[in-house]
């Protein structure tokens, strides 16, 4: 805008005008907020792709990105380069397994002016990575016939769910594995009582496998052992023993 000054008596003649001076009046109105802003994970787990739809403000200039581990607050730009107005596409590639982030999206004018940000869109890093495997699987029949497990923990166990416990006969062909432990056991010891009621055979052999279970169901690498379980039942004494003098000489 411009300006210039003149001077008017009562009987309504002018001066002459006054030096014309600009007046430039600052856009201090931000850009709409953002809406329908979206998120895809890749398949590995690692990577956010973040999506939006162009914004229809005339004066555009262009997009930040933020990200939080909070919905609520701590959000950080991402690009320290502003996107262009028809970037409208940011990739994510610093994501960490087993990790929750939310984004938003910021709309920048040609005035510097930058609008609230958009609704939160969330992500997580996929957990791929097992846990640590039990270790030094051993069993052991104890006088009253019951079964002993024990093994030992690894040290790295904060997302672990529980320890599975399998077992099954050896024998050929191979049969199918029975769990003996419940979904969230996290112990390292295990009594097998089955021996001791009769519900396992003897002379033969046993197989048992010990895997870790993560929150995520990723299962680690698994420990065995396989177990001799010794034939100690005596046979039944014989019934109704009978005796005939055959040839006649006794």
């Amino acid at each position: 805008l411009r300006f210039q000054v003149v001077a008017v008596n009562v009987a309504g003649t002018q001066s002459a005008g006054s030096n014309v001076f600009p007046l430039a009046l600052k856009d201090n109105a931000p850009p709409e907020v953002l809406e329908q802003v979206k998120v895809v994970v890749s398949k590995k787990g690692n990577e956010a792709t973040v999506t939006f739809p162009s914004s229809t403000d005339p004066q555009l200039a262009g997009y930040f990105v933020y990200r939080s581990t909070n919905i609520e607050k701590n959000f950080v730009r991402m690009n320290d380069k502003m996107l262009g107005p028809l970037q409208t596409v940011y990739t994510d590639k610093t994501l960490k397994a087993g990790t929750t982030y939310y984004y938003r999206v910021t709309v920048v004018d040609a005035s510097g002016n930058e609008s609230k940000q958009s609704n939160a869109v969330m992500a997580e890093g996929l957990d791929k990575t097992p846990p640590p495997p039990p270790q030094n699987l051993k069993a052991a029949v104890s006088p009253d016939r019951k079964i002993n497990l024990f093994w030992q923990i690894p040290a790295q166990t904060e997302d672990l769910l529980a320890y599975v416990l399998l077992r099954r006969q050896v024998k050929t062909p191979p049969e199918l594995f029975s769990q003996l432990t419940s979904r969230n056991f996290v112990g390292n010891q295990f009594v097998d009582e089955d021996l001791a009621k009769g519900h396992l055979s003897e002379g033969v052999q046993y197989e048992y496998v010990v895997t870790a279970m993560d929150k995520k169901q990723n299962f680690s690498d698994s420990a065995r052992v396989v177990l001799d379980i010794k034939d100690l039942t005596p046979p039944a004494s014989p019934l109704q023993i009978t005796a005939e003098n055959i040839d006649g000489r006794y």
